[in-house]
């Protein structure tokens, strides 16, 4: 986990819906959030990211509308 205290200090993963309508909204989500932290990043793979956030190469991770099968993998990698 990480220490980092701060999310101006911290670096934060996101992903995309495959939806190309739902883009204004992630775009304005991502915008909001690269604007109050240090830095992002897109991996293209919740299941990494999780992976990453549990063992603090990241400082967190969002998306809108994730998939119930992309948290399971994840959390089933990091056990």
């Amino acid at each position: 986990m990480s220490d980092t205290d701060e999310l101006i200090r911290a670096l934060v993963a996101t992903g995309f819906h495959y939806d190309r309508a739902e883009m204004p909204q992630a775009l304005e989500l991502f915008g909001r959030f690269a604007a109050t932290n240090r830095a992002m990043r897109c991996l293209g793979s919740a299941a990494l990211d999780l992976c990453y956030v549990a063992a603090a190469r990241l400082d967190g991770y969002y998306e809108r509308d994730i998939w119930p099968w992309d948290l399971a993998a994840g959390s089933m990698i990091v056990e």
